[in-house]
């Protein structure tokens, strides 16, 4: 699975015009890494897409891929942003089980002016219930909430709280893959539009 998901990555990032970004998240007991690309110069509106790859010690692996499509509220110089997309999971857990799942959701943002380095208070969602969860689970739900600050125009700092949950077919308790505060940075890459 880890060889299909490198693989894509590497196609994505030969065939997609405007690279924007590597994300590394990480907790005492986790880590997330995603490999973020913005195609706001291809598609218009704005949609951003994720892959991540998520571990925890418990060796649980979760591949992802994710597309949001963003408002376009900061254009107008609105501090809030809203987002919808949507979000495939698949991975293989410690004894064995594989989980597989596609999940609805969004994002809400807010950003607190200042005269300094901007800061952000961001919540993401995603949620799928068992009629898109298949493999051997039964239903998935992440929720990430963060307060973003830019340290530099081509790096930003976070820290926040994950929680990831997965109940698995034949079974009423759900199991977290990830409860843990964060912290991470996300390196921004600049457009190849605005190379000249």
């Amino acid at each position: 699975m880890r060889k299909y998901f490198i693989a894509a990555m590497l196609w994505v990032s030969c065939n997609v015009v405007d690279a924007a970004g590597l994300e590394l998240d990480l907790s005492e007991e986790s880590g997330e890494f995603t490999y973020l690309i913005n195609s706001r110069g291809v598609v218009e509106g704005g949609l951003d897409v994720g892959f991540s790859f998520f571990y925890n010690n418990r060796e649980d692996v979760v591949l992802g891929a994710n597309i949001l499509s963003l408002g376009q509220q900061a254009k107008y110089g609105q501090p809030l942003q809203l987002g919808v997309g949507a979000k495939l999971y698949g991975g293989k857990l410690e004894d064995d089980r594989e989980i597989g799942a596609i999940g609805i959701g969004g994002r809400l943002g807010y950003i607190i002016p200042s005269q300094f380095s901007p800061v952000a208070l961001v919540a993401e969602f995603y949620f799928a219930p068992s009629v898109t969860s298949f493999s051997d689970a039964e239903r998935l739900i992440e929720l990430n909430t963060r307060v973003e600050v830019e340290i530099t125009p081509t790096a930003m700092g976070f820290f926040g709280y994950r929680l990831t949950t997965v109940r698995m077919a034949g079974t009423e308790d759900d199991m977290e893959l990830d409860d843990n505060l964060n912290v991470g940075v996300r390196f921004l890459f600049p457009s190849y539009g605005s190379r000249r």
